[in-house]
């Protein structure tokens, strides 16, 4: 059987993984006792669906959602993004390469503060709403969220930064 192993032997395809399978079985024993324990936090992105489709777990890897304009990508990463950072603290970074930094700021204020985001962009709010919405905007960056606006790259001058 050794012969049969050395044949096969292959140098790594990338540098930083050897192939190498045993630290990571023992890391999965690890997490899944941490989660049967209920010491491991499941991450939840407030999409029933989605949380169901993931098991609750977002993997600490990059994601890529495309698709149609106006099909809800942003609405779902912003959204998202709030609930990780809400209830698990957990840090998260969106780089958009449609919409501004502002825009995206606003959207996700909106959202905080139960506003429509059309009455932003149109500095129509009740003096009420703009209260919630100044409030939302001073709240955002306390939480482990990064949003990088990236108008005019593509997703290789993404995966060259990353």
């Amino acid at each position: 059987m050794d012969s049969v192993h050395k044949v096969l032997e292959f140098n790594p395809l990338l540098e930083e993984d050897n192939g190498d399978l045993s630290e990571v079985a023992a890391e999965s024993l690890n997490k899944y006792r941490r989660k049967k324990s209920g010491e491991y936090v499941f991450v939840r992105t407030g999409f029933v669906t989605l949380d169901s489709w993931m098991n609750g777990e977002w993997p600490a890897e990059t994601m890529l959602l495309g698709g149609e304009p106006g099909t809800g990508k942003t609405t779902l990463a912003l959204q998202s993004q709030l609930k990780m950072a809400k209830q698990d603290l957990t840090r998260s970074t969106m780089i958009n390469l449609e919409m501004t930094k502002d825009l995206l700021l606003d959207r996700l204020a909106a959202d905080i503060a139960e506003v429509n985001f059309s009455d932003i962009l149109t500095a129509t709010l009740t003096d009420e709403e703009e209260a919630r919405y100044e409030k939302a905007l001073n709240y955002i960056p306390t939480l482990p969220i990064d949003i990088v606006s990236a108008r005019g790259k593509n997703v290789s001058w993404i995966i060259s930064k990353i």
